[in-house]
């Protein structure tokens, strides 16, 4: 069976919460507790639910302090009957109170003044330079308005450890690369040397792959056509790496002009391109713009 106890305040009595507001009350402050105690011995957490019960709804509803402890008083009072002992009680008072903020102040706690953050990599320069800032930061508060209400910190950054050298948890963006000292893009290729030329109807990144592309010497304008099946980036690698190693026409060639001046740029790919099929390409180009040495750094056709 539940034992229904109401409280009555101001000589209103109320079975609903929070009562309804008459035409001729003016008292707009809860007027009832309507607290329910089981007949069945619950325990401590049946306990600790009635209290956070009048927690909540004193919280939630606009009370006064005294109205607060009226009803805690009540409540305990009503519980001594049931059995349960004054300790006991007042341990779950208090942790209910802890957890809820049972008999706080309408509106609950005052805030405290804003902090104004002021981080820095900790030094020993650093505790000073705490030191000279709140020093000085209440001349602040009371030459500028707005920093009145507020009051300064000092935080530290944790400082580079060997961990942030080592590893570095950055994902790859998923755009193509493009930006590298030696890619070039461009619309047209012509070769100076043959008088010959031919426009570049396909844009290209240095992701692209299964291609015709060509290496231009930006100092003296000549034209090496090659092919690949990877990507543009790792060929332009390779071809870096095989200046200073191999003894081909194109590589001797940059060991003279430098390798500052070699210029890549893709010509020509498509999807499922076969090797045969990039080598006949590659020829075309190479005929096109006509590259074979001494007008290009191609040693044969």
């Amino acid at each position: 069976m539940q034992q229904s106890i109401e409280v009555v305040f101001g000589g209103v009595s109320c079975r609903s919460w929070p009562p309804p507001v008459s035409p001729g009350c003016k008292s707009r402050r809860w007027k009832t507790v309507n607290v329910a105690v089981d007949g069945v011995d619950t325990g401590r957490v049946g306990i600790s639910d009635q209290w956070a019960r009048v927690s909540q709804l004193t919280l939630r509803y606009p009370t006064t302090t005294e109205d607060v402890q009226t009803a805690t008083r009540i409540l305990f009072r009503v519980l001594r009957t049931r059995g349960y002992s004054r300790t006991f009680l007042r341990c779950i008072r208090t942790e209910v109170q802890n957890l809820e903020g049972l008999g706080r102040p309408p509106g609950g706690a005052q805030p405290g003044p804003s902090l104004v953050p002021f981080i820095t990599t900790f030094t020993p320069a650093s505790l000073s330079m705490g030191s000279v800032i709140r020093k000085h930061f209440q001349v602040l508060r009371q030459a500028i308005e707005p920093l009145q209400d507020h009051k300064s910190i000092i935080a530290f950054r944790r400082n580079t450890n060997l961990k942030d050298l080592l590893v570095h948890a950055s994902l790859q963006s998923g755009r193509p690369a493009t930006r590298n000292p030696h890619f070039r893009t461009t619309k047209s290729l012509s070769n100076p040397h043959a008088n010959l030329g031919a426009p570049i109807r396909q844009v290209f990144h240095l992701d692209s792959a299964n291609l015709v592309y060509a290496i231009r010497c930006a100092a003296c304008k000549k034209i090496y056509i090659g092919r690949t099946k990877n990507t543009l980036h790792l060929r332009l690698k390779q071809h870096l790496y095989e200046i200073d190693r191999r003894p081909q026409a194109l590589y001797t060639h940059f060991r003279e002009h430098g390798r500052e001046h070699l210029e890549i740029s893709g010509l020509e790919s498509r999807m499922g391109l076969s090797g045969f099929q990039r080598l006949r390409a590659e020829r075309e180009w190479i005929q096109r713009l006509g590259t074979v040495t001494p007008s290009g750094l191609n040693e044969v056709l």
